[in-house]
């Protein structure tokens, strides 16, 4: 508990240390002013957008399921997404809306490694995906940046990245010597069920379902960057929105607030946005996931479950009954 609590203290730390840098160079009055210019038709089409987005990620996450052999249907998934959405945004870390996806899997019947690794693989796709765009829109990116410290920072992180993954892959085989001791052997089955996943027929449409989601996000940000600024354009957001995303999801701050800011003021800075729109783009858009979270608060406070065994087997009997090995794509 004690390494917890020094973990937060220094993600807290590192989000109040980088937004009282940025607005000790800001005057907030024109970040007010640029909020301000927000219009109530951007808002509710962001709010459309991010519905549809939740629609993709339990999708996703149910034929990631589906993949390592845990059939959840999608009400019942997308009841759990929710929830772990309302507490990812409300705790000052992800693993609390995590826990209780697992959690909620595990209710359902489903063995705990397995809960744990469709969470985990959830996660896993949505970064690969990502990495794969960053990597396909860094030669326009860097047509736009010459600063040194970008160009050597994204390629190394997409690098990084790719051999982690590459690595996992790899140690996912039958026989891994990873298995033979209890501390490894946990690493050894996320492994193997990330080669079930990712070396199946169903791996092209799991990340396309990703790719999809990190669309939608550079919608988002354009549809609300445009109303801040009419010179942010669809394709500054369509190269710069990737990297952005990209360094929030480090894990050295609070929900990425923070590194979010710094970093969307610098990308937009070189395609010459006022510091007071960028900061305020980056503010909105973290709202924005905040207001996205609301809907699973209200679920959660309402439901039972907080949980009776009879809602457990009513979310049972709404999963989609195993599909033979030859159709699970």
């Amino acid at each position: 508990m004690t390494k917890q609590w020094l973990l937060f203290a220094a993600k807290a730390a590192i989000t109040a240390l980088i937004i009282w840098l940025l607005v000790g160079k800001l005057d907030l009055a024109p970040v007010g002013d640029a909020l301000g210019r927000i219009t109530a038709s951007a808002v509710a089409l962001v709010v459309v957008l991010m519905a549809v987005q939740i629609a993709v990620a339990t999708r996703r996450w149910t034929r990631v399921l589906q993949a390592i052999g845990v059939p959840v249907g999608f009400l019942a998934a997308l009841r759990f997404l929710l929830i772990g959405l309302f507490f990812n945004q409300a705790l000052p870390s992800s693993i609390g809306g995590d826990a209780l996806r697992v959690w909620y899997v595990r209710r359902l019947g489903a063995p705990l490694a397995k809960s744990v690794h469709g969470v985990l693989l959830d996660r896993m796709t949505a970064l690969v995906a990502l990495l794969l765009v960053v990597a396909g829109t860094l030669p326009v990116l860097f047509s736009l940046i010459d600063d040194a410290l970008a160009r050597t920072t994204l390629p190394a992180l997409v690098l990084v990245g790719a051999v982690g993954f590459v690595f996992l892959l790899a140690l996912g085989t039958e026989r891994s010597a990873l298995d033979r001791w209890a501390a490894t052997r946990t690493l050894a089955g996320l492994a193997r069920d990330a080669r079930s996943l990712f070396l199946s027929p169903a791996a092209p449409g799991i990340l396309g379902l990703s790719a999809a989601i990190h669309g939608l996000t550079i919608v988002i940000v354009w549809v609300l960057g445009r109303d801040i600024n009419p010179a942010i354009e669809f394709g500054h957001c369509l190269v710069i929105v990737p990297p952005v995303l990209l360094l929030s999801v480090v894990p050295i701050s609070l929900a990425g607030w923070g590194v979010r800011e710094g970093a969307m003021v610098v990308a937009f800075g070189f395609v010459d946005i006022p510091i007071a729109d960028a900061f305020a783009l980056s503010v909105t858009m973290g709202l924005s996931l905040l207001l996205a979270g609301l809907p699973g608060g209200v679920i959660w406070l309402t439901s039972t479950s907080h949980r009776t065994p009879g809602r457990a087997a009513r979310d049972m009997a709404e999963s989609d009954p195993p599909a033979p090995a030859a159709d699970r794509s």
